[in-house]
């Protein structure tokens, strides 16, 4: 390649990699003494809405789980770090993983995907997130039957898909009601549950391995 072929190469992937990398975002703001610092919509006190670290927003996953997140753990780790940290933190102060974070949770996907983007940070080894928070915050999508008539976090219609292996036509749902889009639904759980897996293996907990083995073979 000639040094003017190799300038316009450089300009495409680097103007790609900045537009790729404007969501998910960050809404932290840094205080006078450098610390991390935000408003959390996920907290259920107003007393507890200021909440130190980062938090992330503007995300659905469904596009991005196999996408962006992969890109940075390749090419800029630091910013892939801060980004799965606020989603870690999102779980801690909300209890669960946002779907659709717009910020707060959201009903608007029929997966947990960000499920995946925990998990590959954990096998990728990203540094500086709190790996047992985001194990917990994966484990609890896959294991755990979310809220009554709150469609914004966890598995809608797990129990079907604990029941048979995929998600039956019109059986239960957590909002209420019976279930829809049961491929797309059941495809996304067997993905986050391969991943899962794979979190679970890097970190030794092998009885959720096999468990969640059982499951992404259907």
């Amino acid at each position: 390649l000639t040094p003017t072929q190799i300038t316009s190469l450089l300009t495409i992937f680097y103007s790609s990699l900045y537009r790729a990398s404007l969501f998910p975002r960050q809404i932290s703001e840094t205080t006078s003494d450098g610390r991390l610092v935000h408003w959390s919509p996920y907290v259920t006190s107003i007393d507890d809405r200021v909440q130190y670290g980062p938090i992330s927003t503007d995300s659905g996953f469904w596009d991005a789980w196999n996408t962006i997140y992969p890109l940075l753990a390749i090419t800029n780790r630091p910013m892939l770090s801060v980004t799965v940290q606020g989603w870690i933190n999102a779980y801690k102060e909300g209890g669960w993983l946002p779907k659709w974070a717009s910020p707060g949770y959201r009903n608007g996907m029929v997966g947990t995907m960000g499920d995946v983007a925990l998990a590959e940070a954990i096998v990728s080894d990203i540094p500086n997130i709190d790996i047992d928070a985001a194990y917990a915050a994966i484990r609890r999508d896959a294991f755990e039957i979310p809220p009554a008539k709150n469609g914004g976090v966890g598995r809608l219609c797990l129990e079907g898909y604990l029941q048979k292996g995929y998600i039956p036509r019109g059986g239960p749902i957590t909002t209420g009601g019976e279930c829809t889009e049961v491929v797309s639904r059941t495809l996304n759980y067997l993905q986050s549950d391969y991943a899962i897996a794979q979190a679970a293996a890097k970190l030794g907990y092998s009885d959720d391995v096999t468990t969640l083995r059982n499951r992404y073979q259907n």
